[in-house]
């Protein structure tokens, strides 16, 4: 008597590895870009607080430019010491960025707003989400001004 699989049993076997594989591929990606992006909200919300220590004990807003330079990309980068604006408000996060930072201040003074400026899935395409920094008025809040770009 022969032991072994028919030809039947190993396609069907084959099409349900397949069906599982064409699942799991899109939802792992997905959960990749996620997880590269999660690092947005951490680091805004650090540097909001940074600014507003900076505003209780100075009375202004200070802004800074983009930090680390260049262009955003899927490549983690280190954060650049010693940058204008940066430095005076003694904020610097653990670890590479795969995105940019900036902080601008509205016109009137009040309030500043934290920008990420991010390209996780490498398309050239730049995803901006804004933090708007909290003050005596008003809670911080988070803003994603083109979300679909990851």
């Amino acid at each position: 008597m022969r032991t072994g699989f028919s030809l039947v049993e190993l396609v069907i076997t084959v099409a349900i590895v397949g069906v599982l594989a064409a699942i799991a591929i899109p939802t792992f990606t997905t959960l990749q870009l996620r997880a590269r992006k999660a690092e947005v909200s951490p680091v805004l919300r650090g540097i909001g607080t940074a600014e507003m220590a900076y505003y209780t004990s100075t009375g202004s807003w200070i802004e800074a430019a983009s930090n680390p330079t260049g262009t955003p990309s899927k490549v983690p980068r280190e954060w650049l010491v010693g940058q204008p604006g940066w430095t005076e408000l003694g904020y610097q996060p653990a670890g590479e960025l795969r995105c940019t930072y900036s902080i601008s201040v509205d016109p009137g003074g009040d309030p500043a707003i934290a920008t990420a400026e991010c390209d996780i899935d490498g398309n050239g395409e730049v995803a901006v989400t804004a933090y708007t920094v909290p003050t005596a008025k008003e809670s911080g809040h988070f803003e994603e001004l083109n979300p679909d770009r990851y």
